[in-house]
């Protein structure tokens, strides 16, 4: 078990920067590997874990079954080739949820 409790997960190119940080970096490699690695560190009880949008876009079922719970917080976060806009997505629709208006929606101009 790593000391600090968090950790990150995705290709190895991004998360390799968070191991200079002492962060538990897992690289993976596809999808299945990706959740393996998820719940175990769920079971483990990791507080954080940082996980690249392309992998949280493909594993929506994985992670509603932690959103219900205060730990871990999971982060999502873009990969090194940028983002695909589906971390703010997340956050968008948690605040939505939060105080039931959009309050990043754009507004027309009159």
């Amino acid at each position: 078990m790593h000391s600090s409790k968090i950790c990150a997960i995705g290709d190895h190119d991004t998360v390799l920067i968070f191991r200079s940080m002492g962060v538990l970096v897992y690289p993976v490699t596809d999808v299945s590997e990706a959740s393996a690695v998820f719940n175990q560190s769920v079971k483990e009880g990791f507080h954080v874990i940082f996980l690249t949008e392309k992998l949280a876009q493909k594993m929506g079922d994985v992670l509603a079954k932690v959103n219900l719970n205060w730990t871990p917080m999971v982060a999502v976060i873009p990969d090194c080739h940028g983002s695909t806009g589906h971390a703010f997505e997340r956050v968008r629709e948690t605040v939505k949820k939060a105080i039931g208006a959009d309050i990043f929606k754009e507004t027309e101009e009159d």
